[in-house]
């Protein structure tokens, strides 16, 4: 996953647990099996470039997480009255009323 991300080719060398290389595609180009003593000898090729995880990191994730607290509370806060249209329809007869010098509703 991590070289999907980067975009880059991914060496993981162990001493007891897999020995590997990934293409910048996620692709297993070669490994070693788990416990086995070897040596693993293969090309990598290099890459250039960016990819949007590279240049943007984790700040997409904290926006949408900030954007979904956001939303449930004001649904939160709309489901307990916060935000009810009679109260709004007081306040335009309130302020109509002003305005016309009505006396009051």
């Amino acid at each position: 996953m991590r070289a999907l991300e980067l975009g880059k080719p991914l060496l993981r060398a162990t001493n007891s647990g897999l020995t590997g290389v990934v293409d910048h595609h996620g692709q297993i180009i070669a490994s070693i099996p788990q416990f086995e003593t070897a040596v693993l000898r293969t090309k990598v090729t290099p890459t250039e470039g960016m990819t949007p995880f590279t240049s943007l990191g984790s700040w997409p994730l904290y926006v949408y997480v900030l954007w979904a607290l956001t939303l449930s509370w004001v649904l939160a806060r709309r489901q307990q009255g916060a935000f009810a249209i009679s109260s709004r329809k007081s306040i335009i007869t309130i302020k109509a009323a002003c305005m016309f010098n009505m006396p009051d509703a």
